[in-house]
C-alpha cells in the first residue's frame, strides 16, 4: 500500500471505491472528489515523472488505470441504455443539482422552499416522460427509499416545476412508482365516495320533494332548485393533485396545462406578509397541505376536474353495471346560496347568528380579524359544519359559483383575507372573479342520477352548439330498456288502448262562426311525454340516424332565452331529462321534431303490423285546427275554453287548468320577448297548482277523456284552409282569452323551439265504430 492512503483502505476496498467513483461519473461531487484523491494518491507517485528517463513501472500503471477507466466507461454506458425509457435521475426530482445551489438562500434552505428553474437545459435534458400506459404491476411497484416510510393518504411529490411553470419552457414532472401508486389508489377513492355518495364526502341539500327539489326566494326573485349532492368540503390539494397526476399518466398533457394551479398568484395578493408570499414553492405540493384547500386554480382547470371525475365514477358504474350519472359541475348562485343556509333561508350567516365568536370566544369562520390581521388558509373541514354538513361555506376560500343568467364565475363565501361582512351568505361582490387566485377555491355539485332513464342527455352536452355536440353514447342496459319502451308505445297504438287514445267520433261543432266537419279519428290522451320523446331520440340513435336525431332534439336552452330575466337554470338541465318529468308534455322542439315524432311512429308501428300480416295503420300525424277544435269542445257548440267547459273553475272555485291566472287585461303584449306579460307586481302562477308545466293527467279530462287541452302546452295545429303551421289551446304562460277554442293562435305560427309549446297527435280511423 502507498504510504500516502491516509484513509486507510484494503486493495479489495480500493478496487470497489475506484469501481464506484467510475460508475457515478460526478466529479462535482464532494464524496467522489475524496475517492479520486484516495486513488490518485494510491496508484501515482507524488514525485514529478522523470521526462529525462523511460519510466517502465509508471507507463504500466497509467495503461492499466486507462483500461479501467474504459472498461468502467464501457459498462456505464451498456448500463445506461438498458434503463427503462420512463426512468429518471431521482435527484432531479427531489433535490437542486449542484450546478444549482448558488441559486438557494438560507432562508430558503431553512424555509424548505426550494425553487427549481425551468429553463435549465441540463435538467430538462435529465428528464423523461412520464408514464402513459401503466398497469396494476407498475403501480404497486416499490422502488423508493422514501415511500416505505409513506403514510397512506399521502403523496410524496415534491417537485416544484408544476408550481411556477413558464408555459413556453414547461418540463413536465416526472411521476416516480410510488407517485403513481398513491394516484391510482387516491383516485380509486374518490371514484367510490362519489359513486356511492359518501355522506362524509357528499352532503345531500335538500329542498321541498327529495326528488323535485322545491321553490326558493331569492334576491326578490321565486326559482326551482331541484335537490342536488354537494362536496362537504373544498376541493383539496391531494384531491387536484391526484387529478393532474391522472391526467399525465394518461396523457392529457394539454389538459394538464390548462388546469394546472398558477402559484405565481401568491406574489401578486397585496397585503400580506413575505412569508404568506413565499408559499409558492410549497402550498400545493407539500403534503403538510393534503387537506388544505386547492387555490390559484382557473374556472376551465375547474370544470375539467369535474368532467374528469364524472367520467372516472361514469366508468366504475358501468363496470358495476350500475346507470351513470349527471355531470359534476360548479353550482349555480342559487344552489349555493341555499346549500349555506343549511336550509334555514333567513340565516345571514351559515352558522345562524350573527356574531363572529360563539360563547367560548372561538370564531365561527376563519376570515381577516377586526384587528385587521391576517390569517392564512386552514384546513377544508376546519370549523363546524352547517345544517347539511358542510364545513366553511364562508371564509377559508371563496368558491367559484356560476351567475344566475350566465354561466360567467363569480365568487361566494369570502376567503381567509375577507372582511367579517363578506362572509355574509347574501353578499354580492363586486368584482368579478379573476382567472386564479391564492383566495379562491371551488367545491363541485351533483344531481342524483338515481332517478334517470333512458341514457339522458348529458347535461353540458345539452347545453352544446351543433358544431360541439358529442353524442350520447348508449349502453347495452340503456337499449333493453329503449327496445322495451318502444315496444310498449307500438303496443298500445295498435290496440288503441283507451288509456292514451280516445277515440273521436265523426261530427260538426262550431268553430269560430263556422259549422265544421270532421271525419272519426283517435287523439292521444295526453301530449306526447319527455319519456315518449326521449324513447324516440334514442331509438334514432341505436339505428344510426344521427342526422334526424339532431333535427329532432330539444333545445332546452330555451327555457332561459323565452325567459332571460328567470331562473330557469334548473328546468334547463333536468326537464327533459330527469325521471321526475318523464309524464310531463315534451317541449322546446321544433315543427319538424314533432313530424319526424310521428313519421318515427307510424314506420315502426306499420313494421310490427306487416311482419304479423295484419293491416298498416294509417299516419301519425300533427292534427287539422278543426279536428283540434272538435276534440276539445266535448263535440258540442258554444263551448268556450278548450277544455269543454264554460269557466275557468269549478263549482268549488278551483282552477280547471294550468296557465297564468289572469285575464288578457292584466297583461301586456311585449314585442321582443312576444309574450303577454303580466302587468301586476305578484303573479298568480301558482295559484293553479303548476308553476311551469305540469303533469300531463292533470285536473279533469273533457268528456273524451283528453287532459290538458287548455293550458299547460300550447298544441300545434296545421290551418285547415292555409295548412300553415299554427298553435292553439294557451299554456303555462298564457292568460284567458288563448284558453278559449276560439282564439286567435297566439304565437303567430311559431314553429322553432319554446317552452311554451308541445304537440299531440291523432291517427285517422280506419272505420268507423
Amino acid at each position: 500500500m502507498s504510504p500516502n492512503n491516509k484513509h486507510n483502505v484494503s486493495k479489495k476496498e480500493l478496487d470497489n471505491l475506484l469501481g464506484q467513483a467510475f460508475l457515478n461519473l460526478d466529479f462535482n461531487n464532494p464524496k467522489n472528489q475524496e475517492l479520486m484523491e484516495t486513488i490518485s494518491s494510491h496508484v501515482l507517485p507524488l514525485k514529478p515523472v522523470s521526462t529525462g528517463a523511460f519510466n517502465t513501472s509508471f507507463i504500466i500503471k497509467l495503461i492499466s488505470v486507462l483500461a479501467i477507466i474504459t472498461t468502467f466507461v464501457l459498462i456505464y454506458f451498456i448500463a445506461f441504455n438498458l434503463k427503462h425509457t420512463n426512468q429518471t435521475l431521482q435527484s432531479s426530482t427531489t433535490s437542486a443539482t449542484p450546478e444549482q445551489t448558488h441559486l438557494i438562500t438560507e432562508e430558503q434552505k431553512k424555509s424548505g422552499i426550494v425553487p427549481l428553474p425551468t429553463d435549465d437545459k441540463s435538467i430538462s435534458e435529465k428528464i423523461k416522460e412520464p408514464f402513459i400506459n401503466y398497469t396494476p404491476e407498475q403501480a404497486n411497484t416499490n422502488t423508493s427509499e422514501f415511500s416505505k416510510n409513506q403514510s397512506p393518504g399521502e403523496s410524496p411529490y415534491t417537485d416544484p416545476k408544476i408550481i411556477n411553470p413558464e408555459d413556453t419552457a414547461y418540463v413536465f414532472p416526472v411521476l416516480t412508482p410510488e407517485e403513481i401508486k398513491i394516484t391510482v389508489k387516491q383516485k380509486q377513492k374518490m371514484v367510490e365516495d362519489l359513486a356511492k355518495f359518501n355522506k362524509n364526502k357528499y352532503a345531500a341539500v335538500n329542498l321541498g320533494n327529495r326528488i323535485m327539489g322545491g321553490i326558493f326566494p331569492y334576491q326578490g326573485d321565486t326559482f326551482m332548485i331541484e335537490h342536488f349532492y354537494m362536496q362537504t368540503t373544498e376541493v383539496s390539494n391531494f384531491e387536484y393533485r391526484t387529478f393532474l397526476f391522472d391526467l399525465l399518466l394518461s396523457g392529457q398533457k394539454e389538459d394538464f396545462r390548462k388546469a394546472k394551479p398558477d402559484q405565481n398568484e401568491w406574489d401578486k395578493l397585496p397585503g400580506v406578509n413575505s412569508d404568506i408570499k413565499n408559499m409558492g414553492a410549497i402550498y400545493f405540493s407539500d403534503k403538510k397541505y393534503n387537506h388544505y384547500p386547492v387555490v390559484n386554480i382557473s374556472q376551465k382547470g375547474a370544470e375539467l376536474y369535474c368532467n374528469w371525475l364524472t367520467r372516472a365514477t361514469n366508468s366504475y358504474l358501468t363496470q358495476h353495471g350500475k346507470e351513470a350519472m349527471d355531470s359534476l359541475r360548479l353550482p349555480y348562485e342559487r344552489e349555493w346560496v341555499y346549500a349555506a343556509t343549511g336550509g334555514h333561508k333567513t340565516y345571514l350567516y351559515p352558522w345562524g347568528n350573527t356574531t363572529m365568536k360563539n360563547e367560548r370566544g372561538s370564531y365561527y369562520a376563519n376570515f381577516k380579524t377586526t384587528d385587521g390581521k391576517t390569517s392564512f388558509i386552514e384546513v377544508a373541514d376546519s370549523y363546524n359544519p352547517n345544517n347539511f354538513g358542510l364545513y366553511g361555506m364562508s371564509g377559508n376560500v371563496e368558491e367559484m359559483v356560476y351567475d344566475k343568467k350566465t354561466r360567467t364565475i363569480i365568487t361566494k363565501g369570502g376567503s381567509w383575507n375577507s372582511d367579517f361582512d363578506h362572509l355574509r351568505i347574501n353578499y354580492k361582490n363586486k368584482e368579478k372573479a379573476v382567472k386564479s387566485s391564492p383566495l379562491m377555491g371551488f367545491r363541485p355539485v351533483l344531481t342524483p342520477s338515481a332517478f334517470q332513464h333512458l341514457g339522458s342527455l348529458q347535461r353540458d352536452n345539452s347545453l352544446a352548439n351543433d358544431k360541439d355536440f358529442i353524442f350520447p353514447v348508449i349502453t347495452e342496459k340503456e337499449k333493453k330498456a329503449i327496445s322495451q319502451e318502444k315496444e310498449k308505445m307500438i303496443n298500445t297504438l295498435i290496440k288503441f288502448d283507451k288509456n292514451n287514445y280516445s277515440f273521436i267520433p265523426m261530427g260538426s261543432c262550431k268553430y269560430k262562426s263556422e259549422l265544421v266537419s270532421t271525419q272519426a279519428f283517435y287523439m292521444e290522451t295526453t301530449e306526447v311525454t319527455n319519456l315518449e320523446y326521449r324513447t324516440f331520440l334514442f331509438d334514432l340513435l341505436v339505428q344510426g340516424r344521427k342526422e334526424e336525431f339532431m333535427m329532432a332534439k330539444p333545445d332546452q336552452k330555451q327555457w332561459m332565452r323565452k325567459f332571460p330575466y328567470s331562473s330557469n337554470e334548473p328546468m334547463v338541465w333536468m326537464y327533459f331529462s330527469h325521471t321526475a318529468y318523464d309524464e310531463y308534455p315534451v317541449v322546446n322542439i321544433s315543427r319538424k321534431g314533432a313530424q319526424l315524432y310521428c313519421d318515427w311512429l307510424t314506420i315502426e308501428t306499420n313494421k310490427i303490423l306487416k311482419a304479423s300480416n295484419k293491416p298498416l295503420m294509417n299516419d301519425v300525424r300533427i292534427p287539422d285546427e278543426y279536428e283540434w277544435a272538435y276534440a276539445a269542445s266535448n263535440g258540442k257548440n258554444e263551448v268556450k275554453y278548450a277544455n269543454g267547459n264554460p269557466f275557468l273553475r269549478d263549482s268549488k272555485g278551483r282552477y280547471e287548468m294550468n296557465y297564468m291566472c289572469l285575464s288578457k287585461e292584466e297583461c301586456r303584449y311585449d314585442t321582443i320577448l312576444k309574450l303577454y306579460l303580466p302587468l301586476v307586481q305578484t303573479p298568480k302562477f301558482m295559484d293553479d297548482g303548476g308553476f311551469h308545466t305540469v303533469y300531463g293527467r292533470s285536473y279533469a279530462p273533457n268528456s273524451y277523456g283528453l287532459y290538458c287541452m287548455a293550458g299547460n302546452a300550447t298544441e300545434m295545429v296545421t290551418n285547415h284552409k292555409t295548412h300553415k303551421p299554427e298553435t292553439k289551446g294557451g299554456s303555462w304562460f298564457s292568460c284567458d282569452y288563448f284558453l278559449e277554442i276560439n282564439a286567435e293562435d297566439e304565437y303567430n305560427g311559431e314553429t322553432n323551439a319554446t317552452p311554451l309549446i308541445g304537440f299531440r297527435p291523432i291517427i285517422t280511423a280506419a272505420t268507423i265504430k
